[in-house]
């Protein structure tokens, strides 16, 4: 067993530029935290990171704040004892433990974020930087790897290695994809303002899962575009390079403009922003979000069995236009009429749940198809789902709608077959009533 000081490790968790990050756990108390451990050096690098680790410890023990994450000890000195016996000098920060893991994991290897997700996580990105700001701090660092996810996913930030209360900064410091141009360009830049343009890249990144541009120069060929004030072409590239299926929001549009602006003096405000229209657009609510990450988070680690690999090219459906769109069909407040459906098409219909609203069982329908590699398409004006199974030999065109019941305002899930198979139909709604209830938190138990 590995120890140091009062912590003993429990397995690797992460690794940064110069340290290694750790789970291990307080041997007095039995609590996780989050190990950050650098050996020590007397060389002129080994100084310097020093340095980033003692202005983080300084740093957190002047914010507190519940999307920030906890300093929960730190040595400069502390003899690391391996299982042989041999003795290192290390310098540890201990932190609170972030058990969901970072928000780039989730980015990348998961569907891209609803607008009201979006909204709801970023909401908590520029509260901490005001709140950072009102005590004199600027991050530097801010990226979907220095956000990580707490026990109910409330964003964390963490790295304050870069963090400084200085107004004006000479040093270069951050991640290239997210640095400012003025950071960049190595010019005496405003740390807060060059904070809102790294918040901008990360708003765009959760809302498409990809990158506005690769570096804020004018070598870029999109950014070159925002640096020459044609926006219009900007978002039109955007919208080509994904076969001219992108569709943002004039008010997204209008504030990622702003946050991104070249001249700094011309950027978005902390204020400008909460007061942004988009900002005031439906949010997600806290209960959704847990729904909704911890089935993220099963996918990522595979807990989830996925249908064979031949049906992987299925996901390119996403893209597919699909006719039944233009059916007619209430939208959130469907009426008891609506659930009387089309005898021919021999509806399929799940029991009547207690859940906040349609999207709760829109993403449960969504988060099926993802995990069996379903072809699908959300409808952006209804709650329904349009999906297309693959058996090889039998197919299967199923538009799954939401109901609900006037009565009591309960919702339920249900599977039309438009065209092919009703066999596979009928098949793809018991797998999916069997999806939700051992991978829904009994949703339809």
């Amino acid at each position: 067993m590995t120890t140091i000081g009062n912590y003993k490790f429990v397995r690797k968790i992460g690794t940064g530029g110069f340290s290694k990050v750790m789970l291990a756990e307080d041997i007095r108390t039995g609590e996780k935290v989050a190990l950050k451990i650098m050996k020590n050096s007397g060389s002129k690098q080994g100084l310097y990171r020093k340095s980033l680790f003692e202005n983080e410890v300084a740093v957190l023990k002047e914010l507190e704040l519940n999307t920030i994450l906890k300093l929960k000890g730190s040595s400069p000195h502390e003899l690391l004892i391996d299982p042989n016996g041999k003795e290192v000098d290390i310098n540890y920060i201990a932190l609170e433990y972030a058990q969901y893991g970072e928000l780039f994991d989730y980015v990348a290897k998961g569907e891209k974020f609803s607008e009201k997700t979006t909204r709801f996580f970023f909401n908590q990105i520029i509260k901490t930087l005001e709140y950072m700001a009102s005590k004199g701090y600027s991050h530097r660092d801010i990226k979907p790897e220095n956000l990580l996810f707490g026990s109910d996913f409330t964003l964390k930030f963490a790295d304050f290695g870069f963090a400084t209360k200085s107004e004006r900064c000479t040093q270069r410091r951050g991640t290239f994809g997210y640095m400012a141009p003025e950071v960049l360009a190595n010019k005496p830049y405003n740390p807060r303002k060059a904070d809102i343009f790294s918040a901008a890249v990360i708003l765009f990144i959760m809302t498409t899962k990809h990158c506005p541009f690769i570096k804020a120069e004018h070598g870029d060929k999109y950014y070159n575009l925002v640096m020459k004030g044609q926006l219009d072409k900007f978002w039109e590239l955007h919208q080509n390079s994904n076969d001219g299926t992108e569709e943002f929001s004039e008010d997204f549009k209008d504030l990622i403009n702003g946050m991104l602006q070249a001249n700094p003096k011309a950027r978005l405000s902390l204020d400008a922003i909460k007061n942004h229209p988009w900002m005031k657009g439906p949010m997600a609510k806290a209960e959704d979000i847990k729904f909704e990450f911890r089935l993220r988070k099963k996918i990522l680690e595979g807990n989830i069995e996925t249908t064979d690999p031949k049906e992987s090219s299925q996901s390119s459906g996403c893209s597919q236009n699909s006719s039944s769109d233009s059916a007619t069909n209430e939208d959130s407040d469907q009426s008891e009429n609506a659930e009387m459906a089309d005898e021919e098409s021999e509806p399929l219909v799940s029991d009547y749940v207690s859940v906040v609203d349609g999207d709760i069982l829109v993403d449960a329908v969504t988060w099926y198809c993802t995990a069996k590699k379903i072809s699908h398409i959300k409808s952006p004006d209804f709650y329904r789902v349009n999906i297309k199974v693959d058996e090889g030999d039998k197919r299967a065109n199923i538009e799954v709608n939401i109901l609900r019941r006037k009565k009591d305002g309960k919702r339920a899930v249900e599977f039309k077959t438009l065209s092919g198979s009703k066999a596979l139909c009928s098949y793809a709604f018991t797998d999916f009533l069997e999806f939700s209830r051992n991978h829904l938190y009994e949703l339809f138990n």
